[in-house]
């Protein structure tokens, strides 16, 4: 693990639940704007872990607004280990703890290409952020195989402090085309 990530790692790690809460708030006021102005239906989000910024607290407004919210899910493909599936409307709010003990939808997960083609946002937590849209995750490389080649709009989500000067990316790295931290949207790119 890079020294970088394992620093960033720590210090999010460190963060109290009023930390947390308080930037959760400011992210999820940000991310309705956004996402009002890109006019999305099809929206893929996820269930934070280890102190990441929660953004569950735009579910109701994108429920209300007829959007069709999907979320990670784990799959046995050694390839992709993770798909997506579709969370709340017809399909319920019901979540399961899965395989890497993160919270995940119940229903079935879609075949990689139909959520590729279905999804037209990817709302993406990171440990780290460059404002050219660079990322870093936890060195697994789940949501690069996951987002790859996907034309959906990427909105990677954090911290201030994680949007530092300069990251190592890799060929396989997905750059996002907007990050959204507690202070700002930045259009990346």
């Amino acid at each position: 693990m890079s020294e970088r990530r394992s620093k960033l790692k720590l210090r999010r790690r460190q963060l109290s639940p009023v930390d947390v809460a308080n930037g959760s708030r400011s992210v999820c006021d940000h991310l309705l704007g956004l996402l009002a102005q890109l006019q999305i239906e099809n929206l893929a989000i996820y269930f934070s872990a280890e102190n990441e910024i929660n953004v569950a607290g735009i579910i109701p407004e994108m429920e209300f607004k007829g959007c069709q919210l999907f979320a990670p899910k784990a799959i046995a493909n050694s390839q992709n280990p993770y798909s997506v599936a579709p969370y709340g409307g017809p399909f319920g709010f019901n979540l399961v703890t899965g395989r890497f003990g993160i919270q995940e939808p119940v229903a079935s997960a879609l075949e990689i290409d139909d959520a590729k083609s279905r999804v037209e946002c990817w709302v993406v937590p990171g440990v780290g952020f460059t404002a050219s849209g660079g990322r870093i995750g936890h060195g697994r490389g789940f949501y690069d195989r996951l987002l790859a080649g996907t034309p959906g709009i990427k909105i990677g989500i954090g911290y201030d402090w994680q949007v530092v000067p300069v990251l190592r990316q890799l060929p396989h790295d997905v750059r996002m085309d907007y990050l959204v931290t507690p202070a700002e949207i930045v259009r990346c790119r």
